[in-house]
């Protein structure tokens, strides 16, 4: 699966990596939140709370994983997907806690390398 590329464990390239943490972050735009209907009204997506917080909760798993790649691309486009998940689940009024990974989160936000941002 696409998550499974996010870490090296099942993707050795870098940057296939990171472009699949980015697509993983779109997935979540698109496919989780809230959409615009053609009128410009939100509409929420038609996946249940239940699966929305299963889908996220696996998400946030991989990523947290991804955070600590050493490669600076793959922690930026983790933080991208993490916060996309995050926005998700705001707009679905879904409940997961990601407290747990405020450590990570902060690490990769003050890391040194410029790719990381």
């Amino acid at each position: 699966s696409i998550l499974r590329m996010c870490n090296p464990d099942g993707e050795k390239c870098g940057s296939v990596r990171s472009a699949a943490c980015k697509a993983v972050g779109d997935i979540c735009k698109v496919c989780i939140g809230s959409l615009l209907s053609e009128e410009g009204l939100e509409k929420a997506v038609p996946f249940s709370d239940d699966f929305v917080v299963a889908i996220s909760t696996k998400i946030c798993s991989e990523m947290e994983l991804a955070l600590n790649d050493e490669i600076a691309p793959v922690r930026s486009m983790a933080l991208f997907a993490i916060g996309n998940t995050a926005l998700a689940m705001k707009d679905r009024c879904a409940f997961l806690s990601m407290n747990h990974m405020l450590p990570q989160i902060y690490a990769c936000v003050v890391d040194k390398d410029d790719k990381v941002v």
